[in-house]
């Protein structure tokens, strides 16, 4: 009866585990892949990568020697994966477009944007876009920490 009663609990646990295991191991997959597309762009670039960071669908490094970022982001219709000289750049925003509801207002999209320091025009790293996720995770505190990365950068050139 004791025995039974342990296989019964062992194949539970193995039930519950396996799929929270199965999920992990396709997530840092994928963030493997996003990063060797990151270290690819970098090596292209004659840089490396110090500091990167993955949500989702996408992945953001810099290097703060060379004054390069990196982004990659995947989505259904394509991949994009860019470099940009941060020597170019003068400064780093995060933009939220709000939908306004009949009660709340909704995040609609988070972009890291990224201003050219001639008359080109704006960079735009969008982190998040209602039509593509459901719901917002991290990528405005993602945003927001970039930024600030970025900014920092920027003002230690």
């Amino acid at each position: 009866m004791d025995f039974g009663m342990t296989l019964i609990g062992v194949i539970v646990v193995a039930i519950c585990t396996v799929p929270l295991v199965g999920m992990y191991i396709k997530k840092k997959n994928k963030e493997h892949k996003m990063l060797d597309v990151l270290k690819d762009l970098a090596t292209k670039q004659d840089c490396n990568i110090t500091e990167h960071e993955f949500c989702r669908n996408f992945a953001i490094a810099i290097d703060q020697s060379k004054h390069f970022l990196f982004f990659d982001k995947h989505s259904e219709q394509a991949e994009d994966a860019l470099f940009i000289n941060l020597e170019e750049i003068k400064s780093s925003k995060v933009v939220k477009t709000m939908r306004e509801g009949s009660k709340v207002s909704v995040i609609q999209k988070v972009e890291l944007v990224l201003t050219p320091s001639t008359n080109a025009a704006d960079i735009k790293l969008e982190l998040y876009n209602d039509n593509s996720n459901m719901q917002i995770n991290e990528e405005l505190q993602m945003a927001e920490k970039w930024s600030e990365i970025i900014n920092n950068q920027l003002k230690n050139r």
